[in-house]
Formats: structure tokens, C-alpha cells, sequence
């Protein structure tokens, strides 16, 4: 397995953790806050960071966080992760993302898509259902050659 692969599925895998609250500790955000949905258009985050435009986001995708010049996308969307994953099977598609040879699982709360485009860039994107809040979070974490 290519070592940047790895290495991108291990930060993948800790910031869903983070995200999801597993570890404890730190803030999470005020759970009362009114969620910003990702608009139509130009679409940023609330810092202003944009998303790369090869990555398509879920209608009804909110609270998106752009990282790491936008080689990280995290979102959060009502719903489930076989939802999301229909979603994103058609939309990555679309946008010239190919399936890599690591087939696409769902496997209880949790979800796993790994797309590579033909310039040679790998996309990875991480879900997690929330059934307190009945949302799935999604990280999105894109390596360019």
C-alpha cells in the first residue's frame, strides 16, 4: 500500500474520531448552535477557505471546515451513511474521480469511499453516523501529486 495512502487514511481516521467526540476532552461546539448550511455558489467555510472545486459537497451539507489548503473538508449532513455514500458513488463520478482498487465499505456507524482522479490524485473520505443527532460527519481528506 502507497505509504501516502496510509498516511492519509491515519489522519482521516483520527479526525473522524476527534470530530465525533470518541476522545473526550477539548470543546465540541456548542451543541444549540444553529447549523451553517454549505449555500450554492461559492463555497466556504465560515474562516473564508474555499472548497477545491473538483470536490462536490451534499446538498444540505453544514458546519464545513476547509484545512489544510484545502486538502481537508469536513461537513456534517442529516441523514445516513448509505445516503451519503449514493451520494458521493454518482457525484465523485461526475467530477472525474475513479474508484481505486479498495472497494467502498459501510459497516455500522461508519463508512469509507477512496477515489483516484487521472492526474494521479487521491481523494479519501471518512463518515460517521451520529444517531443522538441523526447526522453523518464527513471528512474528506484529498492528497495531490
Amino acid at each position: 500500500m502507497n505509504r501516502k495512502l496510509i498516511l492519509l487514511t491515519a489522519v482521516w481516521i483520527l479526525s473522524a474520531l476527534v470530530l465525533t467526540g470518541c476522545f473526550g476532552g477539548g470543546e465540541q461546539g456548542d451543541p444549540n448552535a444553529t447549523p451553517t448550511t454549505v449555500s450554492e455558489g461559492p463555497r466556504t467555510d465560515a474562516q473564508g477557505q474555499a472548497v477545491p472545486d473538483d470536490l462536490p459537497i451534499i446538498p444540505g451539507a453544514y458546519n464545513l471546515d476547509v484545512f489544510s489548503n484545502a486538502t481537508q473538508v469536513n461537513f456534517r449532513v442529516d441523514g445516513s451513511i448509505e445516503n451519503v455514500m449514493d451520494y458521493y458513488v454518482g457525484a465523485l463520478d461526475e467530477n472525474g474521480w475513479m474508484p481505486t482498487r479498495a472497494p467502498d465499505n459501510a459497516i455500522g456507524v461508519t463508512g469509507t469511499m477512496s477515489r483516484q482522479n487521472e492526474a494521479g490524485d487521491s481523494i479519501s473520505l471518512n463518515m460517521s453516523y451520529n444517531g443522538n443527532g441523526d447526522f453523518v460527519t464527513v471528512l474528506i481528506a484529498i492528497s495531490r501529486k
